[in-house]
């Protein structure tokens, strides 16, 4: 019985020591650039502070930035827009596309469970308010957007 104490214990302790350990980004910037002074000062700030992300400042000759992260030798980079590849740029443009559509999507799937929640246990099928949900054979429940109709909301059974 203690044995089994003793393992859910270690179990418990492993798992909130891997989920308390800061994450650590390797940031490429030019060794002798503002960006460098910049970045090294934000991961002081991170590490003194205890936050749960850190830096790893990567220096790398200046112009060479893009470097390490096609090689993978860091996960971000100081890279200035002018000297930016292809893939570089479209990571940008990505990353500026998810920040703006982020909240929409969480506000999507809370609006999902919210209206799952809503469909009754036995429906195949219900409708309303423009919105079509329906159930497959495995229980799962998709919704379609149809044109909203005057009436009632309709349940199928």
């Amino acid at each position: 019985m203690a044995a089994a104490g003793l393992l859910v214990a270690a179990i418990a302790a492993s798992i909130l020591i891997s989920t308390l350990r800061p994450v650590t980004l390797r940031i490429a910037v030019g060794s002798a650039s503002e960006n460098a002074r910049i970045v090294e000062a934000i991961a002081r700030v991170l590490t003194r502070e205890r936050s749960p992300v850190r830096l790893s400042v990567v220096q790398v000759d200046d112009g060479r930035t893009e470097q390490p992260l096609n090689s993978g030798s860091a996960d971000l980079a100081a890279v200035r827009s002018d000297v930016m590849s292809a893939g570089v740029l479209a990571i940008a443009t990505l990353r500026s596309l998810f920040q703006k559509t982020r909240q929409a999507a969480l506000d999507h799937e809370r609006s999902k469970v919210e209206l799952k929640a809503l469909v009754p246990e036995d429906a195949k099928e219900a409708s309303g308010h423009g919105i079509r949900a329906k159930r497959s054979k495995s229980g799962a429940i998709s919704f379609d957007i149809v044109r909203e109709e005057p009436g009632h909301a309709a349940v199928q059974q």
